[in-house]
């Protein structure tokens, strides 16, 4: 993952998806969504809506 830098909509739809399965993975773990964002390097927003979308299903 340390192609994975500067914004996140630049990166491949591979990237974008590993990242956001790897910030479920986090949040099911119990790590705060701040701290998911951070160690992401994504908003606490995005964060929150990728958790929403697993949540309902998706």
């Amino acid at each position: 993952m340390s192609d994975l830098a500067g914004d996140a909509r630049t990166w491949s739809p591979d990237a974008q998806e590993a990242v956001r399965l790897l910030a479920v993975s986090a949040l099911v773990e119990g790590r705060d969504r701040a701290e998911v964002a951070t160690l992401f390097k994504v908003s606490v927003r995005a964060v929150d809506n990728w958790w929403a979308r697993w949540r309902a299903g998706g």
